[in-house]
């Protein structure tokens, strides 16, 4: 996977946000590359539109707008220029999956952007953390890592004589 597909990626999910970028994902995942043509999406949309306005008239909610699901569409459209393999190692690399009780944490030495991992330049003591200064080769990024300081033991080295 080249520098230039991550890129291209990256700004589709910038473009649309996490929950629709994975559902486009899904969505390509799930209806496949062949049928996402550009006649099939636009199909499809008009159908998204009219079920729609057919819920609506008979009164019926929806979890997601036709809207929505149109841009769930568009994003999955636009995702199958890649190949699954250039996806599915995107996905590899920079989608976080998280199951129902778990939470993200921060991985330290990997760009929160791309995943890549991150090299140092110094650090310095802030209040309670030491703080790492960072950048990220592969995307540009750079920031800092902050980790707590806390207070374990005290070790007596000796005596001052009374």
């Amino acid at each position: 996977m080249n520098s230039d597909d991550i890129q291209k990626i990256i700004n589709i999910e910038n473009k649309y946000g996490l929950v629709l970028f994975r559902m486009g994902l899904t969505h390509l995942v799930d209806v496949g590359h062949r049928n996402l043509g550009s006649e099939e999406v636009e199909e499809g949309i008009k159908q998204i539109i009219a079920q729609g306005e057919e819920d609506k008239a008979n009164g019926k909610r929806s979890f997601m707008t036709p809207e929505f699901q149109c841009e769930i569409l568009r994003c999955a459209a636009e995702l199958a220029q890649f190949s699954p393999w250039t996806l599915f190692g995107y996905i590899k690399k920079h989608v976080i999956v998280e199951t129902e009780n778990e939470t993200r944490k921060p991985d330290a030495g990997i760009c929160p952007t791309c995943r890549d991992k991150v090299d140092y330049n110094g650090g310095e003591v802030e209040e309670t953390s030491y703080v790492y200064n960072w950048k990220c080769e592969e995307c540009g990024a750079y920031g800092r890592d902050y980790y707590d300081l806390i207070f374990s033991e005290s070790i007596v080295d000796g005596e001052v004589p009374v």
